[in-house]
């Protein structure tokens, strides 16, 4: 499973490099894009709790280049940083994010479980997450909704005044990416494939091919 997800990550980030380098001459990127990126996944969540404000400072002093975030929408349309459909595994309380109101979601202690230093730590929203990011650096925003939240979602990108080079939507929900595009086509869009692991061991569709696949991508744009 560890593999797998490794795998997914390589390959958003593979295909993020072969968008930057087909961006028209009209973007302001900057001076130099470093290859490959180091992509903070979820902020340093190795050593913080994950999608937290903590998680993602630590990921800018350990020299990351950009952060991916799991995003939600709350029962009353707020769009927080987490990860499960529930809040169990980081509150040690269960309640449904799209069913509870922000209020609610704020009051809980998504820290503790990753230590004491910890305690405290809420949930973030969206915009508390790219106000974290410092110039020229980028954020992948993994959404884990339906299309709805499409015109909130864009509205916190245009509120962060954020270049639109800076900002990557990522999700397994192809229509949804769609949405994306057709209402804001500035922004990059990158599709998530699961690996699955096969009985011989070998994961499907293998980690080569997937690459091969990017690569031929990038020599025809």
């Amino acid at each position: 499973m560890r593999t797998a997800g490794w795998v997914v990550c390589l390959l958003a980030v593979a295909s993020a490099l072969c968008s930057i380098k087909a961006r028209s001459s009209n973007d302001t990127l900057p001076s130099t894009v470093p290859s490959p990126l180091i992509v903070a996944h979820r902020g340093a969540s190795l050593d913080a709790p994950e999608n937290t404000l903590s998680a993602f400072a630590l990921a800018w002093q350990q020299g990351s280049d950009a952060i991916e975030v799991d995003v939600r929408e709350t029962l009353d349309g707020h769009i927080v940083c987490i990860h499960d459909k529930d809040t169990m595994r980081v509150a040690g309380k269960f309640l449904e994010v799209d069913s509870t109101r922000l209020d609610r979601l704020r009051e809980l202690d998504v820290g503790s479980y990753k230590g004491a230093e910890f305690a405290g730590e809420r949930i973030p929203l969206l915009q508390d997450a790219l106000r974290a990011v410092p110039d020229e650096k980028f954020i992948y925003i993994d959404v884990k909704a339906d299309q709805g939240v499409v015109p909130s979602l864009l509205a916190a990108f245009i509120t962060s005044g954020f270049e639109s080079w800076q900002i990557y939507v990522i999700s397994f929900d192809a229509s949804l990416l769609r949405a994306v595009k057709d209402a804001a086509p500035q922004y990059s869009t990158l599709l998530l494939q699961h690996c699955a692991r096969r009985r011989q061991g070998r994961s499907s569709p293998h980690q080569v091919s997937c690459l091969i696949c990017l690569r031929t991508r990038e020599q025809m744009e």
